[in-house]
């Protein structure tokens, strides 16, 4: 509530998200901020969302459904906003950047047209959407909320480079013109602290599981046993989730390698990504016969695929912990199984996944390490169970 003067101002209160994606849409960050938006219309507020028109994931028909579908009153608390943008057939760089801009351009443009109390931004590349966002939600003297769940550019490019600088640079002021900073990890918070004195901004709130379950079916985890040819008389290392440019499968593939001899050691991957055709090849080319692997399922198989495991595998390539972190971690945490984390020893990451939850951690790519404490574990179960 506000007060002007002697009168009471009690009009509803109003927060407007925009996001790069939303239904039909569902990408896997789409479960953790739709029980946001959710909570917000528990709390009493008004919500907008702008997003663009959807193109992923999504058929012909939905695509030229949703084109000519500009504003959708979900109930009287949730209005969606969609803004024609530049839409590709073909991939290149240079159509993802023309698509980039467009929607940074016109769903800022949307958001002035909005009346709203608060703003919520999420990263993600491009940083143009917070920014020019940004700089219209403080023109409207809105509370700026900006969500950072990755920091973008550190984790791609070196800060040396001049599109480091550049893109730095507005991420920075987007920092400075927004009021509260979420993040989702103690490393995370470091690194964005390097980069400015903004301590009575930022907060973190860790991700929670994207999908739970309250109990696990046994009915269930049979079906997703056979649905992934995970047998339970063997030692099962499982990597699920995305396989693109951070995530370093290629330590898993070489340690499987080492451990061709080894009869009842199975690997499985499931996933999808930028990478998922390049790791499942080379499985092929260089026949790592005891790896096995699946395009990703649905998300509730999630938890599930976690519990079959013997050993559930998390892996960033060096230095991507600071500026990232695995969305599935709480979900593996759940699924309370063996963890094998291969990311920098040093995280505040690897530290609490080691102290809190006994996870063994691989550092700095070593493939040979891994082997061996994959060998281990799997000697000392096969010891138990005979």
């Amino acid at each position: 509530m506000k007060n002007k003067g002697n009168e009471t101002n009690t009009k509803q209160k109003s927060i407007t998200f925009l996001f790069m994606y939303y239904y039909p849409e569902v990408p896997t960050i789409s479960y953790i901020y739709q029980p946001l938006v959710e909570s917000y219309i528990t709390r009493g507020y008004k919500v907008n969302i702008i997003t663009p028109n959807p193109t992923r994931g999504i058929s012909k028909e939905e695509v030229i459904k949703y084109k000519h579908n500009d504003v959708e009153m979900i109930n009287e608390n949730l209005t969606v906003y969609r803004v024609k943008c530049f839409t590709y057939k073909n991939y290149s760089k240079l159509n993802l950047l023309h698509r980039y801009m467009s929607v940074s351009w016109r769903c800022s443009r949307k958001l002035k047209q909005i009346e709203t109390d608060e703003v919520f931004f999420q990263t993600s590349p491009p940083i143009f959407y917070a920014y020019w966002g940004s700089k219209v939600a403080k023109k409207k003297d809105a509370h700026i909320i900006y969500n950072v769940q990755d920091i973008y550019p550190d984790n791609i490019r070196k800060p040396k480079t001049l599109f480091y600088k550049i893109v730095n640079h507005f991420q920075m002021k987007t920092m400075q013109n927004s009021d509260q900073i979420t993040t989702i990890s103690k490393d995370m918070k470091e690194t964005l602290l390097k980069k400015g004195a903004f301590e009575d901004k930022i907060e973190i709130i860790p991700n929670g599981p994207t999908y739970e379950v309250e109990n696990y079916e046994e009915n269930t985890i049979v079906d997703i046993r056979k649905k992934y040819n995970v047998n339970e008389n063997y030692f099962n290392i499982v990597y699920a989730g995305n396989i693109g440019y951070l995530q370093d499968l290629d330590i898993l593939i070489a340690a499987a390698k080492l451990l061709l001899n080894e009869e009842k050691i199975k690997f499985t991957i499931i996933g999808e990504g930028s990478q998922a055709s390049r790791i499942k090849q080379r499985i092929i080319d260089e026949d790592v016969s005891n790896v096995s692997f699946f395009p990703m399922g649905k998300m509730e198989d999630s938890p599930y695929v976690y519990k079959i495991a013997d050993v559930n595998f998390i892996s960033l390539v060096p230095g991507v912990i600071y500026t990232a972190c695995p969305l599935k971690t709480a979900m593996i945490i759940n699924a309370n199984k063996q963890i094998i984390a291969a990311v920098d020893e040093d995280s505040y990451y690897a530290h609490d996944l080691k102290n809190d939850h006994n996870a063994i951690i691989v550092p700095n790519r070593n493939y040979h390490l891994l082997a061996n404490e994959i060998k281990k574990l799997a000697k000392s179960k096969i010891e138990e169970k005979y």
